[in-house]
C-alpha cells in the first residue's frame, strides 16, 4: 500500500465526508465481525478485529475534523494523510468524542487513557506470536488476550 508521501491527491470537504461514511461503515462491519470470531471463543482475533473498529472511527473523527480545516493548505493535507496512517493517532482520535462529551472531563479522561493503553498494547499480541524476554517463553494470541 502506498504511503501518505506518495499518495498524490488533494483533500476536499466531499472526499473526506465519504471517507467519514466509508470508515465508519466498515468499523461496523468490523465489530461485527468481532462479534461472530467472539461468540465461537476466538478472543484473540475478534480483540484484533475490535482495535481495527476503534481505528476505523478515529479516521472518520479525522476526517470529520479535516473537514472543517483549510484543506487548500498542503501542510494540513499532509498532516491529515499522516494521521489517517498512525495507529496511535487513530486511537486516540476515537476516543476524543467520548471526552468532549463527558461531564466529569477528569473521570472520563483517566478511563479514556487506561483503554488506549490497554488497546495500544493489546493489538499486536492479539495477531502475533512473539518471545517474552522475561522467560524466556513463547507467547501466542490465544494465551495473551485474557477473556
Amino acid at each position: 500500500m502506498p504511503t501518505s508521501k506518495n499518495r498524490n491527491y488533494q483533500h476536499t470537504r466531499e472526499l473526506l465526508r465519504q471517507y467519514c461514511d466509508a470508515a465508519l461503515a466498515n468499523a461496523q462491519e468490523l465489530l461485527d465481525e468481532a462479534t461472530l470470531l467472539l461468540q465461537h471463543e476466538h478472543r484473540a482475533r475478534a480483540y484484533f478485529l475490535a482495535v481495527a473498529s476503534i481505528e476505523e472511527v478515529g479516521k472518520a473523527v479525522q476526517a470529520f475534523d479535516g473537514m472543517g480545516r483549510n484543506l487548500k493548505d498542503s501542510a494540513v493535507s499532509t498532516r491529515l494523510k499522516l494521521q489517517f496512517e498512525d495507529h496511535e493517532q487513530k486511537i486516540i482520535s476515537a476516543f476524543l468524542p467520548w471526552l468532549q462529551g463527558s461531564s466529569n472531563l477528569p473521570e472520563a479522561l483517566d478511563s479514556v487513557i487506561n483503554l488506549i493503553l490497554n488497546v495500544r498494547h493489546g493489538r499486536e499480541p492479539s495477531m502475533y506470536t512473539d518471545i517474552h524476554i522475561d522467560g524466556p517463553s513463547v507467547l501466542t494470541p490465544s494465551v495473551s488476550i485474557r477473556p
